[in-house]
């Protein structure tokens, strides 16, 4: 094994890139995919579309290096990082569009928990400010705006990321996974998990797959997030 890929999944594309190891790009695939916007504020994506774009173009930029999956040394992923999507663990199926980072719908939550002085207390416990862009009021809109969900958030039947700086690409490893939901990927800023025995870069390849185990979650991201899901039967605006 020889080469690395990476996987850069945008905002606006998909894109792949494979080095050698000198560190040199040998080749790369990029894919554009349509922004969803439902109002003014609001940008969505198409799960399903992210997914198809990463794996159509991670195959393309091996077949542009003359490459197998059995060349890949290592796989890395970066991301979008806030876009903020929500699946159950069962189906491994998406209960919604993912709500992009940019999107500010829920700006009002975010006012709401301000004039409560909750802005304080997510400072101090995150270093963070209280704002739209972050994950966990994102959640909490989808589990309040899409049926059955809060429900099934209860039963503990679904799943949401990002609850660290892994974004999107949490969602791009477990597809034949689902019923043990996502690892945590390393992100910006979030530790590397171990090394799983067993783990085959060749299926990751094939289908984006992982035989990962969780690794550490970001501490600062993960309390938001976390909250939002475990509890979602307290008032957030």
């Amino acid at each position: 094994r020889s080469h690395i890929l990476a996987l850069d999944q945008g905002t606006t594309s998909s894109r792949a890139i494979v080095f050698d190891a000198l560190g040199q790009a040998v080749a790369v695939a990029q894919q554009e995919f349509l922004q969803i916007y439902p109002r003014p504020g609001w940008v969505e994506h198409d799960p399903a579309t992210i997914w198809k774009t990463q794996l159509n173009t991670a195959r393309r930029a091996l077949r542009l290096a003359k490459l197998s999956a059995a060349d890949i040394a290592a796989i890395g992923i970066t991301n979008q990082r806030e876009t903020t999507l929500v699946w159950d663990r069962t189906t491994g199926k998406p209960i919604g569009n993912a709500i992009v980072w940019q999107d500010r719908r829920t700006a009002d939550i975010c006012d709401t928990l301000r004039r409560d002085r909750a802005d304080r207390l997510i400072r101090r416990k995150t270093g963070l400010e209280l704002d739209a862009y972050f994950s966990a009021t994102k959640i909490r809109w989808l589990l309040r705006h899409t049926k059955g969900a809060l429900a099934n958030a209860c039963a503990g039947r679904l799943r949401g990321f990002p609850p660290q700086p892994g974004g999107v690409c949490v969602g791009l490893l477990p597809r034949h996974q689902a019923g043990g939901g996502p690892p945590t990927p390393p992100g910006r800023g979030a530790p590397a998990p171990r090394r799983a025995p067993g783990f085959r870069h060749d299926r990751l390849v094939a289908g984006l797959e992982s035989h990962r185990r969780p690794g550490t979650h970001h501490r600062r991201h993960k309390r938001l997030a976390n909250h939002a899901v475990q509890h979602p039967h307290r008032q957030m605006g």
